[in-house]
């Protein structure tokens, strides 16, 4: 609740800033679209129980398949005025699981965002959003209370000194909590400060040259100085990067990074972790009915499991798009991912060898719009995990339906 008053606050205030005496009403509200959504969704493992456990012993149920129930309600707001431009995003979720009934939730995703322009060369963007949501239990593996509550908070501003020159600053502050008091250890949150230089090339890639600062830390964690201890709590996280943004042609675009990250802890030195990092991410418009997007990417992140470790992924993932009929689309989503735990082996055990999770996605997403205003998606994913530990590899496969009405 608390989260939906910060989000509510913030979007007044960025209606009353950039709302002039003379504006017209009406312009707001044709800018505004709500919409209702329903889903049903069947998953052989909701909950990713490895291979060969027994679902009784492990949940207190015969199985972990799940079938979920969710209705939607929102609203959409894309609303210009002179040089200014506001987003809001509301929506509220309620969630019904027919297996699991522990999991019920009544979920949200807001978001209060203004795009603001000073002039030609002046402009940057402020927003807050806020989410909650039951996180994926692919690094649980078990059941456990796993609903979560995200916030950010963001700030910046990009000045073009030059035709082929412009500089960003920003900020940003993420936090995430868990709703139950036993993952309250796990709570953290992340201020973030940016800067970027950019080379603006009107023949051939734009490149730029960006930093970023991490100070993260766990509030509802203590240090503890023993021998024993495997979990620290805060970090420092600086990350450099090469960036590129080439539109080569109307059919072809490629942009992405090269970086290299260091993070530290400040008590568990034998934590700390440096690599190097990068994304390639081609969009190939293949002919009118045919879209291809591509990615290969290295990063850092949360494994969100029972500590919040850390983990590097490596991921390749190629999502072809067919519209075959004016009304009719077809997506196929295919990935592979490695995971690998950084600066501890997982959380699991104490072990000298580090975890190490192979993840192969396949998913088909049939969409039919039969009016503009109404939307149809059928959805099929296979998911297979293999790892180096045991007890850590899952396969699920789930498939649903979704119906979305605009307004």
């Amino acid at each position: 609740m608390k989260n939906t008053q910060h989000f509510l606050l913030c979007s007044i205030v960025l209606i009353e800033i950039c709302l002039p005496a003379n504006s017209n009403a009406d312009d707001l509200l044709s800018s505004i679209k709500p919409y209702i959504a329903s889903s049903t969704l069947y998953d052989t493992n909701f909950i990713r129980l490895p291979n060969g456990v027994n679902s009784f012993a492990s949940t207190g149920k015969s199985s972990s398949s799940e079938i979920v129930d969710q209705l939607n309600f929102g609203l959409d707001m894309d609303w210009s005025i002179g040089r200014q431009n506001i987003l809001v995003k509301a929506n509220a979720n309620q969630n019904w699981f027919q297996n699991f009934t522990s999991l019920n939730y009544l979920g949200w995703n807001n978001l209060a965002q203004w795009n603001w322009r000073a002039n030609k060369v002046l402009n940057g963007q402020l927003a807050y959003s806020n989410r909650d949501y039951l996180g994926n239990f692919s690094q649980l593996n078990t059941l456990a209370p796993n609903e979560l509550q995200t916030a950010r908070y963001l700030a910046n501003s990009t000045y073009k000194f030059h035709k082929r020159g412009r500089i960003k600053i920003g900020l940003f502050r993420d936090e995430t909590q868990y709703l139950d008091p036993s993952r309250s250890s796990s709570a953290f949150s992340e201020n973030n400060a940016e800067l970027q230089l950019e080379y603006v090339n009107p023949y051939g890639p734009t490149v730029g040259l960006r930093y970023l600062a991490t100070g993260g830390q766990y509030p509802n964690r203590q240090y503890i100085n023993s021998s024993s201890s495997t979990l620290d709590n805060s970090y420092t996280r600086y990350h450099y990067e090469l960036t590129y943004d080439w539109l080569v042609d109307s059919k072809l675009r490629i942009d992405g990074f090269i970086g290299y990250t260091q993070q530290k802890f400040p008590h568990l030195t034998n934590r700390d972790f440096s690599l190097p990092m990068g994304e390639l991410k081609l969009h190939w418009q293949a002919s009118k009915k045919v879209l291809v997007d591509l990615r290969v990417n290295r990063d850092i992140i949360q494994s969100f499991n029972a500590n919040s470790s850390f983990f590097q992924t490596t991921t390749v993932e190629i999502n072809p798009a067919w519209q075959i009929l004016p009304k009719l689309s077809l997506v196929m989503p295919l990935s592979y991912q490695q995971q690998a735990y950084l600066g501890d082996p997982g959380g699991i055990t104490v072990n000298t060898t580090k975890q190490v999770n192979d993840l192969e996605k396949v998913g088909l997403n049939l969409k039919y719009k039969p009016i503009d205003n109404i939307t149809i998606n059928n959805v099929f994913n296979y998911e297979i995990r293999q790892s180096n530990y045991a007890n850590q590899g899952y396969q699920s496969l789930s498939v649903g339906i979704n119906l979305k009405v605009e307004f």
